[in-house]
């Protein structure tokens, strides 16, 4: 699991959301918590490999509490 914080929300429909603030625009949805969860691991894992592909700054974690 990725060190960047994530948010779990139900948006009031039958699917889960995942927002990752830490990396702007990035979420991911699934069916339950667990897929949500997973899908977004996907989603963290190909930000970071496209952004070393890129030579792209990566930013320090700076961890939920700035963003609550």
């Amino acid at each position: 699991m990725s060190p960047v914080c994530r948010t779990l929300k139900n948006v009031g429909s039958p699917r889960m959301i995942v927002d990752v603030p830490e990396i702007y625009g990035r979420m991911a949805d699934g069916a339950t918590p667990v897929e949500a969860l997973e899908n977004v691991e996907t989603i963290i894992d190909e930000w970071f490999v496209t952004a070393r592909a890129i030579w792209c700054e990566i930013p320090e974690t700076k961890g939920r509490l700035l963003y609550a």
